[in-house]
């Protein structure tokens, strides 16, 4: 399925009064950092306090009767499980979760909570998704993927209509985290389509930069973490769908560490008063560690979820 623009806009109608139109913040401790403006897109505050709800229902929504009797799987880290089973439960759709080992326990509570069935599968998403596909096939269920969807990637770009909506002068540039790339693709497009000269720059962690290998050539000095706070966008397998999207859409994927991605959480918390989860945080992470990149320009940045685990938060406060 080619998106055209018409697809987001019908998304947009789709998701009213099921999602909400997120606030776009202007932060002037980020503004100040770099000489110029910065807006904080926040997903953050969405239900399920993540973007993912807007793709997971578009896609939920577009399933045939017989498909919703049979239920679904879906295979996260976290948010995309807890949109799933947020609108599963509203929907009256049974489902299945695979999660990677060693989620965050906040994300596995709220799954729990919403009365889904949760599987735990392999060291990260690329691994757990083995386990889903075999649940799906085997059990005749249909497999909400995270990403590689069009209609996912159609929800997903709903930010990026709000986005024109509310800061109706274009902006210079926006930076977006990418795991799957389902969010930037579909922003992109929009942004693309609607401010053409626009800089859109994509972001990951050192623990995952594989859609910066693929699309970019990025490679690292230095050997990867073995754990992340930004599970988020943890993801090793880049998606092949979304990589085609992003590769018209996206001017760099900036690679943050783990430092840095700790450092944008607590400022954010501190200075702008928003709970951020790492992922969520990387893209204020990338402005702060590339301050040049970004010196008096109008800038916006999604901050895509704000599912923290509370340990987490203590601890990087107190450290």
């Amino acid at each position: 399925m080619s998106l055209t623009y018409d697809d987001f806009l019908k998304a947009q109608r789709d998701l009213v009064s099921i999602t909400s139109v997120t606030p776009l913040m202007h932060s002037p401790s980020l503004s100040t950092m770099i000489e110029g403006n910065v807006f904080l897109k926040l997903e953050n505050t969405q239900i399920t306090h993540s973007f993912k709800a807007r793709g997971a229902y578009i896609k939920l929504r577009s399933l045939s009767d017989e498909d919703k009797k049979r239920g679904v799987v879906a295979v996260s880290a976290g948010n995309h499980a807890k949109a799933v089973a947020y609108h599963c439960k509203s929907m009256g759709i049974s489902a299945i979760v695979v999660m990677p080992n060693g989620t965050p326990s906040n994300k596995i509570k709220a799954c729990e909570a919403l009365g889904v069935q949760i599987v735990f599968h392999g060291r990260h998403l690329a691994e757990a998704f083995v386990k889903g596909e075999e649940i799906a096939k085997k059990k005749n269920m249909t497999l909400i993927h995270p990403y590689e969807d069009p209609l996912i990637v159609a929800g997903q770009g709903t930010i990026g209509i709000e986005l024109v909506e509310q800061h109706r002068k274009p902006l210079d540039a926006v930076i977006i985290p990418v795991g799957g790339g389902g969010l930037a693709a579909g922003i992109g497009r929009v942004l693309s389509a609607r401010w053409p000269l626009c800089e859109i720059y994509g972001v990951q962690s050192e623990f995952a930069p594989e859609m910066a290998e693929k699309l970019f050539l990025y490679r690292s000095s230095t050997a990867k973490p073995d754990i992340t706070i930004a599970e988020g966008i943890a993801v090793k397998k880049p998606g092949v769908y979304t990589s085609d999207l992003l590769n018209d859409v996206l001017l760099d994927i900036f690679v943050v560490p783990e430092r840095g991605i700790k450092q944008a959480i607590v400022h954010l918390l501190i200075h702008d008063k928003q709970v951020v989860e790492g992922a969520g945080a990387a893209g204020v992470a990338a402005l702060m560690e590339n301050k040049h990149v970004f010196y008096k320009k109008n800038v916006g940045i999604i901050l895509c979820g704000g599912n923290v685990d509370n340990s987490l938060l203590v601890t990087l406060l107190t450290a």
